[in-house]
């Protein structure tokens, strides 16, 4: 007897990277295809950019100024003929307090070519077949989260569409990745640390209950701004946000514990200097440990006194923040 074809395609759509996950079986056959972007969306500045964007095949020759946009890494390659927004905000499509707004539509529409650009990656089609997830933060609204789940329907097309907690699927990606085994994750907390948000959560296999998940939006981004000003205020200058974010996650750490200085090559008033910056990246991304340390206890405090000892040995911090913590063992 044939066994069915069943599709699993699952989406992190976070404020600064967004990921895929494409499983299929077939015949007792199991494929996975994972692929991810920057969740970037930009547009051309004027008109001289967007001709020079024709002649680079960075947009088609038709293109007009009014509908040409590059979503997910090919911004951050013609970043300076762009006008460069981030759709996602906190996790979010940005500007869904008010879901009426030119803003908020700009960003959907955006939101969507990043989502299908993904599954493209991946080669994902429209099927019957198909269970769909989008990961969302702990705290998202309820318009946020219904247009999401209607981006989902376009692959996902019987309905089987849902948004789940980042809390929930951090440890699972890492399951499927083969990073963690399923035993060493169970009765675990992860902390999903995104740009927009931090997502706490524990873990046991299934879906986290309420009081079991915890969210700040003081994440990546919080550093980033933080580190951006106090590098204008000692250079005189401002630094693009891209550049401070990557900075950020190279160098940044929150205490020096043995490190050696961190040397930066920066560009100030035309000319390359190496920069010692580390009371500066001390300074940003310090205040990071009282946010995890935070969430984390918020979560521990509602997991059963049973398992609650073995869940403080198996906290996990992943996500793009995590690489400013991983210098560091901070639980």
């Amino acid at each position: 007897m044939t066994n069915a074809v069943r599709e699993y395609l699952s989406f992190d759509l976070g404020t600064s990277e967004s990921r895929v996950l494409y499983r299929t079986k077939d015949n007792g056959n199991e494929e996975v295809r994972v692929a991810k972007i920057l969740t970037l969306a930009g547009r051309p500045t004027d008109y001289q950019a967007l001709d020079a964007l024709k002649e680079l095949g960075a947009v088609k020759k038709d293109a007009r100024l009014e509908d040409a946009v590059l979503v997910g890494d090919e911004v951050n390659e013609y970043r300076d003929l762009l006008t460069v927004t981030r759709p996602l905000e906190r996790g979010q499509i940005a500007g869904y307090e008010q879901s009426t707004s030119d803003e908020f539509q700009r960003n959907l529409a955006d939101v969507r070519k990043i989502v299908n650009k993904l599954a493209r990656k991946v080669s994902a089609k429209p099927s019957e077949s198909l269970v769909g997830a989008i990961s969302a933060p702990v705290v998202a609204a309820s318009e946020s989260k219904k247009e999401l789940r209607d981006l989902l329907k376009t692959y996902a097309v019987t309905g089987n569409a849902m948004i789940v907690s980042q809390a929930y699927t951090a440890p699972w990606g890492a399951i499927e990745a083969g990073k963690v085994s399923m035993k060493d994750a169970r009765h675990s907390l992860w902390d999903d640390i995104g740009a927009g948000s931090h997502d706490a959560g524990y873990f046991d296999g299934t879906r986290p209950m309420d009081g079991l998940t915890a969210s700040s939006p003081l994440a990546g981004d919080s550093v980033d701004h933080a580190l951006a000003k106090q590098l204008a205020k000692r250079y005189g200058k401002e630094f693009p946000n891209l550049w401070v974010r990557d900075v950020k996650e190279k160098y940044g750490l929150v205490e020096q514990n043995g490190l050696g200085p961190q040397i930066v090559a920066l560009n100030i008033h035309g000319s390359s200097k190496s920069e010692d910056i580390t009371d500066l990246l001390i300074e940003s991304g310090r205040p990071q440990v009282t946010v995890v340390s935070d969430v984390v206890l918020k979560v521990l405090g509602n997991v059963n006194p049973e398992y609650q000892k073995e869940t403080m040995g198996k906290v996990y911090l992943v996500g793009r923040g995590s690489r400013v913590a991983e210098k560091l063992a901070l639980i």
